[in-house]
């Protein structure tokens, strides 16, 4: 599969017209990260809003408050954007993803976080 390459996040969303106040999900890799893509992208892992030391791995505890417009996102649009940006800072398009779970978990230092796992959207022709 091919993937979309961008050079930033903002030139992502501004080729996706996705409005600048809109929620979408950046993943950035790095080593610590607890966010996941799996099975050749159809699944992702999130580590929801929060502070974080890392991108994708949590320095203290997460609150559901923190959560909510993402998840309001999710219930009334249904899918979201996903972008992902690799150590050499190219930025991918990743596609769109529904909510398939939700849930709190702990991390290594007993911080607790909200992860979301998540499907892509298939598009049938």
């Amino acid at each position: 599969m091919e993937y979309k390459v961008f050079s930033s996040y903002e030139e992502a969303r501004q080729a996706y017209n996705i409005h600048e106040n809109d929620i979408y999900l950046k993943i950035t890799n790095h080593k610590n990260s607890l966010n996941r893509i799996i099975q050749s992208s159809n699944v992702i892992y999130y580590v929801g809003e929060g502070h974080k030391r890392y991108p994708g791995y949590p320095s203290g505890n997460q609150m559901y408050n923190r959560q909510v417009p993402l998840l309001t996102k999710l219930k009334n649009d249904y899918y979201i954007h996903v972008f992902n940006k690799t150590a050499e800072n190219t930025v991918y398009y990743l596609g769109l993803y529904s909510l398939m779970n939700f849930k709190k978990r702990m991390s290594f230092e007993g911080f607790t976080y909200f992860e979301l796992k998540m499907k892509k959207k298939h598009f049938n022709y």
